[in-house]
């Protein structure tokens, strides 16, 4: 059996162009996402004029961050609370699938 382990340094191994074009869809998702809005925290106060999702590049890996107070709730759900999921919605309206698999 063999096992898969990710390679810390997918991006560079990729080159500079492969990777501008995951960065400009990762991008391209955070603007589709902030779109849709959030439910639970919409307005915070002293954040200026920061959007909610961002795209973040740590260590050779690509997020889309989420800054809401209440991310986890808009995304998820909770027991009274049904999923938003403005990040997986703003993935699909860019135009991506999205596809969630277990761990």
């Amino acid at each position: 059996m063999r096992a898969f382990f990710p390679n810390p340094d997918f991006l560079d191994d990729l080159g500079k162009e492969l990777a501008d074009v995951f960065i400009d869809a990762a991008e391209k998702s955070a603007v589709k996402a902030n779109e849709f809005g959030h439910r639970i925290m919409p307005d915070v106060k002293n954040r200026g004029s920061l959007p909610s999702v961002d795209v973040q590049i740590v260590s050779g890996r690509i997020y889309l961050a989420n800054h809401d107070h209440g991310a986890m709730i808009d995304e998820f759900g909770s027991v009274n609370s049904p999923p938003y999921a403005p990040l997986r919605r703003g993935v699909e309206a860019a135009g991506f699938r999205f596809e969630e698999k277990p761990r």
